[in-house]
């Protein structure tokens, strides 16, 4: 089990205004800000007396954006936006004044003046229009937190009721997500698809990779079900997959220490639980290589908000076949190690994990032993539809112990590695479908370097259907792929749930 990297869509502009000597009280100065949309934009906005939270189906362009920081100086000290939202808030010591004409929002910047003078407040709207920022600015557990808040006043509002739902849909609650939209009577497609989704899903997935002298090609049926959606906001899913690997690979060294190919299938099998709520949740997954009879248990517990996460992981003799020596031999690993995700603001987040590793073979226990250090960083530089975003990620492997055979070999095709990438990535929404490309260069401080790039299609057919279609190569140094490596994958997925 891995931890999900998350791609950021929003982005901040942060000003901080600096020390001002106290004055005598005089009477307030006013200048003005003007921002416009392009024409036939459908907009709205909400304001609490201090941030005013602008909603629109189309973002105004970048040198408008640009503009209206530049003009605001130091009369801004935040400006988050994304593709359809946006929140402004003044300065200490300043009070703006929003009007929305058409396409145009004029503000009247009042200095030293008291807050909220002159504005009209809308709660209910504000709260659930801020909420709703937060979330696209990369926060949804701060987003949850406001919304909860709210709940207590408004248990039975509907439009409280259907944010709470997308909330709890984004983060993969969809049980008590169809619930939600089930007690509005929601139909749009967001909605729906969330609703077929909670009936549980089944997929069939290609994978497969190819490092020259070793590849290989992974078909997997799998299917989840969510099962409970408790009062008290906890939520359990269970699933399965039945795994069939084949393994082609040119140097294989056998217990004797000679050196044979190798073309092998092996059949593996998964059983996975998570239970768990939008704070803390607990992952297992028992598995087994069916082929050589091999059973082992792994766990994960996540603690936190998405935006600041910490995670420890465990296994026990978890069968592993990403070598061919693990394929021939029976392999399995042991690991234990821990990792941080944080937000540091709405355009940057940066994660690590660092797990120790122990690889063993059947009927001879623990040959190999490691540590495996992998993090990133996200940094967004365009929000809107392309979006960009630069990636960083490190992936490194320092093998203390390795055992060898008789003849001087080592028993796994293991060493130390340390590898650096570096990409940009592209992604455009197109209705139902959404296009990413990925490339840059992977360095790697133990041997060579080269491309890594992809090319990922996924979407809905229907509301039910969703495929997807990934692509590409990849220069990161691994057991048994050294160089450049070419890989695919192909998934299709059907939601089991009735409208």
């Amino acid at each position: 089990m891995t931890a999900a990297s998350i791609t950021l869509s929003f982005a901040s502009v942060a000003l901080f205004a600096g020390q001002v000597s106290p004055v005598t009280p005089v009477a307030a100065t006013a200048d003005e800000l003007t921002l416009d949309w392009p024409a036939r934009t459908i907009l709205s906005m909400e304001t609490d007396g201090v941030e005013t939270v602008m909603r629109f189906d189309r973002a105004p362009d970048a040198v408008s954006l640009e503009a209206f920081r530049r003009d605001a100086g130091t009369d801004l000290i935040r400006m988050d936006w994304n593709d359809t939202s946006m929140v402004i808030r003044p300065a200490p010591g300043r009070t703006f004044v929003p009007n929305l004409k058409g396409t145009r929002l004029s503000i009247r910047i009042v200095r030293d003046a008291p807050p909220g003078a002159d504005m009209a407040t809308e709660p209910v709207d504000y709260s659930l229009a801020r909420a709703a920022a937060e979330s696209a600015s990369g926060y949804p557990g701060r987003a949850r937190q406001m919304l909860l808040t709210l709940a207590r006043s408004l248990p039975d509002d509907p439009q409280l009721t259907r944010t709470m739902a997308d909330m709890d849909a984004s983060r993969g609650a969809t049980l008590r997500a169809a619930r939600r939209y089930r007690s509005l009577d929601a139909t749009d497609a967001y909605a729906r698809r969330t609703i077929r989704a909670a009936g549980g899903e089944v997929s069939a997935i290609v994978a497969a990779r190819d490092g020259g002298g070793f590849g290989q090609v992974e078909a997997s049926a799998r299917a989840t079900v969510p099962v409970t959606a408790a009062p008290n906001g906890l939520d359990t899913v269970v699933g399965g997959a039945i795994r069939q690997v084949r393994t082609r690979a040119d140097a294989v060294v056998a217990r004797d220490g000679n050196i044979r190919t190798l073309r092998r299938h092996i059949a593996l099998a998964d059983v996975t639980g998570s239970i768990g709520d939008a704070t803390t949740r607990l992952e297992l997954l028992g598995a087994g290589n069916l082929s050589q009879t091999r059973v082992g248990l792994a766990a994960r517990l996540l603690r936190g908000a998405v935006e600041r996460e910490w995670r420890l992981t465990a296994a026990y003799h978890l069968p592993d076949v990403l070598t061919a020596e693990q394929v021939l031999l029976g392999g399995y690993v042991d690991r234990w190690g821990g990792g941080v995700t944080w937000r540091s603001s709405p355009a940057m987040q940066v994660q690590g994990d660092i797990v120790r590793t122990f690889y063993g073979l059947t009927r001879e226990g623990i040959l190999a032993t490691s540590t495996v250090v992998t993090g990133g960083v996200d940094a967004t530089v365009r929000r809107l539809n392309p979006a960009l975003t630069l990636l960083y990620r490190l992936e490194a492997e320092y093998v203390d112990r390795l055992d060898r055979r008789a003849n001087g070999l080592a028993a796994l095709p293991l060493a130390d590695r340390e590898n650096h990438t570096v990409q940009a990535l592209v992604a455009e929404q197109l209705g139902p479908w959404r296009l990413v490309a990925a490339a840059g260069w992977t360095f790697d401080r133990f041997s060579g370097n080269g491309p890594t790039a992809a090319l990922t299609a996924a979407g809905f057919i229907g509301d039910a259907w969703q495929a997807e279609a990934t692509g590409g190569v990849s220069s990161i140094r691994r057991p048994n792929l050294a160089g450049t490596q070419l890989f695919a994958r192909v998934g299709l997925r059907r939601s089991m749930g009735r409208l």
